[in-house]
Order: structure tokens, then sequence, then C-alpha cells
């Protein structure tokens, strides 16, 4: 967050990071990317909202 680099091992677990991160801080999806993380959300880790 900020202005912190963080590094991972691979992408998956950068977009896990990233999905916990926007659930976590309660932010709202970005317009352009919504329906992806929709996606994810409901179908990879069965949480609605």
């Amino acid at each position: 967050m900020n202005e912190n680099l963080w590094s991972f091992e691979c992408p998956l677990k950068a977009l896990v990071a990233c999905f916990k991160l926007y659930f976590a801080l309660n932010c709202a999806y970005s317009k352009e990317c919504y329906e992806t993380w929709m996606i994810i959300q409901l179908l990879v880790y069965k949480i609605k909202t």
C-alpha cells in the first residue's frame, strides 16, 4: 500500500493478495474490472455481498 513495493513469487499470489486487500479494506471495485472481481468473489471465494 502507499509507496511500498510488494514482491510475489507468482501472479496468482499477487491476485489473491489484491483481492484480499480490496475485501479487507472494503474498497469498491473499479468499474473497468468490476465484473472480473465479482466473478472471483462469487465463484472462487463464494462471498455474496
